[in-house]
């Protein structure tokens, strides 16, 4: 039986196409060892800008965790007619303690809760308003007036306990400053 002569073409045609067009989809090992000098160089350059937008952003969540936990302490005492409590969290739902002196760290987090007795101690019973957990690797939190901080009903801090959060993040640091009627003003160093 004869071959066609259009078919032996056409097959000579399309394995000259495919191994041209493998060819050209490959690279070469020059090729290989430049782009990855080049990402290495890109790489070198964005690691310290990554290692700071990593800083900032924890900074950043937790300044606006804490400004969110103030704001709804102040205004859920004025909605209820109730002293609200901000704690430092020593477990899962207790405070730290009752200290009202002193600077003492905040970093595992807060609970805000409605104080129906007084005692500056959450129960079962009083209303939670908001908890929070952070990772104090991560970050520092200090409060320089003790263990919590204690809205009035009328959304004024009890005892004129006005002072200062102080947010440590690596090396960037931001104030949140709360005055006896508990407005807050944000200093960023």
């Amino acid at each position: 039986m004869a071959k066609n002569p259009i078919t032996a073409v056409a097959n000579a045609a399309y394995r000259n196409n495919s191994a041209h067009a493998f060819r050209a989809a490959a690279f070469s090992l020059i090729e290989l060892l430049a782009y990855l000098c080049i990402v290495s160089i890109l790489l070198l350059f964005a690691f310290p800008q990554l290692h700071y937008l990593v800083q900032k952003s924890n900074l950043d969540s937790r300044t606006s965790e804490l400004l969110l936990s103030i704001k709804s302490a102040k205004v859920a005492s004025i909605d209820s007619h109730r002293s609200v409590m901000i704690c430092r969290k020593r477990i899962e739902l207790a405070c730290q303690g009752g200290a009202g002196r002193g600077k003492h760290d905040w970093s595992n987090g807060w609970l805000v809760f409605t104080d129906t007795n007084g005692d500056k101690i959450y129960q079962q019973s009083e209303q939670l308003i908001k908890a929070t957990r952070f990772n104090r690797e991560r970050c520092t939190i200090t409060w320089n007036r003790g263990d919590y901080v204690n809205f009035h009903k009328f959304g004024v801090l009890k005892g004129a306990r006005a002072g200062s959060f102080v947010i440590n993040c690596g090396q960037l640091t931001t104030k949140l400053v709360i005055n006896w009627l508990g407005r807050v003003r944000v200093e960023t160093k």
